[in-house]
């Protein structure tokens, strides 16, 4: 489970600026994505900033991930750097219920005094893992056939299965290799 990562807002006035350094350790952190885990620590490090109604977060995130690869099913390592940078609007309400207003949309919402800024790293961090996590862009995954990681070996393999939908295509083809 993570650590609480907020920041107090309650004393910042318009036009003021806060930095902060943050640490979420490595074994502290689950990400919510499978085969997915921090191997170092996660590193925030940013500022917050009152604009008159809103807050202005600009953090960068560093951290070092172990991801399997969706093609050939083998673990990978990979550094991240993400900038963030984040409106932030404080939402009228209690913990319960939040009122929203038409220009919510444009900025992400918080309660009472302080931001989660340990949250909204983590969100940003998901959101930026690609959907396809290679490890490397040229994989070419595992053999469908046999199973064998064709990165590592070469199978002789042939697909028969053909699709349904081309079945009649099939047909037509063998007849004119026919004559």
């Amino acid at each position: 489970m993570m650590q609480d990562l907020k920041i107090s807002i309650a004393k910042l006035q318009s036009g003021e600026e806060r930095s902060f350094n943050m640490v979420i350790p490595a074994k502290s952190c689950q990400l919510p994505e499978e085969h997915v885990e921090a191997i170092q620590p996660i590193v925030i490090e940013g500022t917050i900033t009152h604009a008159g109604d809103f807050f202005v977060l600009l953090a960068n995130v560093t951290t070092r991930l172990r991801m399997q690869c969706t093609r050939c099913l083998v673990e990978f390592e990979k550094d991240v750097h993400l900038a963030i940078e984040e409106e932030l609007r404080k939402a009228e309400g209690s913990e319960d219920f939040v009122e929203l207003s038409g220009d919510d949309d444009l900025y992400s919402t918080f309660l009472g005094h302080e931001i989660d800024v340990g949250q909204i790293a983590l969100e940003h961090l998901v959101l930026s893992l690609p959907i396809k996590r290679l490890c490397h862009p040229e994989c070419l995954g595992l053999c469908p056939i046999c199973g064998q990681d064709r990165n590592k070996n070469k199978c002789e393999c042939k697909d028969e299965n053909i699709d349904p939908r081309l079945q009649a295509l099939k047909k037509i083809l063998n007849k004119e290799n026919q004559f």
